[in-house]
């Protein structure tokens, strides 16, 4: 009886140091990871207008799938789409385009047919996912801009106190419980 009793603590330890290995090594992947950008960007082929139009018309790929932010500088109205041209920002942690920046680069989002763009007023900030249909060059600047087609909008908050602003550094704390453990921590996000 003794012995199955050891073997059952002996179980329980191993048990408690598989999590905490488990743990440990969450932490480090996480603390690998590039902090600095938007998750959703990470796949992007080209990172921004300006690193697209860079690159020798023959590399690029139409049909990439890329994820960009910005801000929305004109809506365009044609007869068989709607265009948005949008100031490109790099977007934050947070996944929202960062305002501490200016613009680097422009694009075009064409959606087919008529979209309504009301509450899509010049200066609200957005990020867009779409696929690269080419690039074009446009008529009233003359300059040349990718075009993002099949796009999924996500428009930022109203920019007010506190909305839309990575703010750093982050504090966090937290009270845990469990079996044969108690404890609490202060974590501070950089």
């Amino acid at each position: 009886m003794e012995i199955t009793n050891r073997k059952r603590i002996c179980d329980g330890h191993a048990w408690s140091r598989s999590l905490a290995l488990a743990l440990a090594a969450a932490v480090v992947s996480g603390c690998a990871s590039d902090a600095s950008r938007c998750p959703a960007t990470l796949d992007n082929r080209h990172p921004s207008p300006t690193a697209l139009l860079a690159v020798p018309p023959e590399q690029t790929v139409p049909g990439s799938h890329l994820t960009w932010g910005g801000v929305l500088l004109d809506s365009r109205h044609g007869a068989d789409s709607t265009d948005l041209l949008i100031g490109y920002r790099p977007l934050g942690t947070n996944c929202l385009p960062r305002l501490d920046s200016l613009a680097q680069g422009y694009f075009l989002v064409r959606f087919p047919g008529y979209r309504q763009t009301a509450d899509m007023a010049p200066g609200r900030t957005l990020r867009v996912s779409g696929r690269l249909a080419g690039i074009e060059t446009d008529p009233i600047t003359g300059q040349r801009l990718p075009v993002l087609t099949e796009p999924l909008l996500k428009l930022a908050p109203e920019q007010g106190p506190w909305r839309g602003v990575d703010t750093r550094p982050r504090i966090g704390i937290g009270i845990g419980a469990g079996s044969g453990w108690r404890g609490g921590g202060i974590g501070v996000y950089f």
